[in-house]
């Protein structure tokens, strides 16, 4: 009796030991597929969610339209075209008082020099700080020739392309890249901007504002650039914000959207209470809503970049 009494509690163990396996199989299961679909990225989320057909109509573009934009990847394996029509603005005739820029010729896009002014007004409101000096913006095929030929005579020719990019592979022909140094109000003098102590805020909240360092130190293998701190490019949300959070450079950027295509699933992002779709398409005809706010960018690659403000 007393034995198969032992039996009988032994398989009534082993039985709710089984059930609270497949449980916990079940969990881990619906854990993994929720994860596929979704990821929680802090405070924010970030997914994927099929097109609505019917909501969207079609825009034919030319080829040529791949190299515009504010998303073109410009490198040595895709050189700026040269082709855009970009409203430049110079830094002088626009900025706030809480930095400085080297001369009058210093000039961005726009709409950077708008993202700039924000950026920097709230770092010297956060920091007390208005040292902050910017010393370059867009640049001509011929004024990155003679960079580079100054660079050469200086290190090598080696060391450099480290540095200074082959004419036309510059993001500065873009007006969407500036560089930083801290000013020294007492001599005139400029120091190189290293993103530590006090500037590290700027390196950190640049993504808020639109923008990205666009050559972090662990990704020069795959931009072709060493670490550049005071180097950053505009992008505008929600790209700057998705770039940062997954920890990308920008080249790994591209390729990342790409599995977003027009017709199979989008990438649906959340941040800082606004929505936005964005998908990609590698043809001319884009898809574009009917009913929503969106823009159009090449990716200077192999297509463009829809981004849609979606609807509240």
């Amino acid at each position: 009796m007393k034995r198969n009494q032992k039996n009988y509690y032994g398989l009534r163990t082993t039985a709710v030991w089984v059930v609270l396996l497949a449980c916990l199989l079940g969990f881990a299961f619906l854990v993994k597929t929720a994860i596929g679909k979704t990821e929680q990225t802090g405070q924010e989320t970030y997914s994927s969610v099929a097109p609505t057909k019917g909501d969207y109509q079609k825009l034919s573009l030319k080829k040529e339209d791949i190299h515009k934009g504010d998303l073109i990847l410009v490198n040595a394996e895709n050189k700026y075209q040269f082709s855009e029509n970009r409203e430049i603005v110079h830094v002088f005739d626009e900025k706030n008082s809480a930095y400085s820029v080297k001369d009058k010729n210093v000039a961005v896009a726009k709409n950077t020099m708008e993202a700039l002014n924000r950026l920097l007004a709230d770092f010297y409101d956060e920091q007390g700080n208005n040292k902050i000096n910017v010393i370059s913006g867009h640049r001509t095929y011929a004024f990155q020739q003679t960079l580079l030929d100054k660079k050469t005579e200086e290190t090598g020719a080696v060391e450099a392309m480290k540095w200074v990019a082959l004419p036309g592979a510059s993001e500065h022909h873009t007006g969407l890249a500036v560089d930083l140094s801290i000013f020294n109000r007492e001599d005139g003098s400029s120091e190189p901007y290293k993103g530590t102590g006090q500037y590290k805020w700027i390196n950190e909240n640049a993504y808020k504002y639109g923008f990205i360092v666009r050559y972090p130190d662990e990704k020069k293998e795959i931009t072709g650039i060493d670490y550049e701190p005071w180097h950053f490019r505009y992008l505008g949300l929600p790209h700057s914000y998705l770039v940062t959070e997954k920890k990308l450079c920008y080249e790994e950027y591209i390729d990342f959207l790409r599995q977003f295509e027009y017709d199979k699933e989008h990438l649906q992002v959340s941040y800082d209470g606004k929505s936005y779709e964005i998908y990609f398409t590698g043809g001319t005809d884009v898809y574009v809503p009917k009913s929503e706010q969106y823009s159009i960018s090449g990716n200077n690659v192999d297509g463009f970049i829809v981004t849609v403000v979606k609807n509240s």
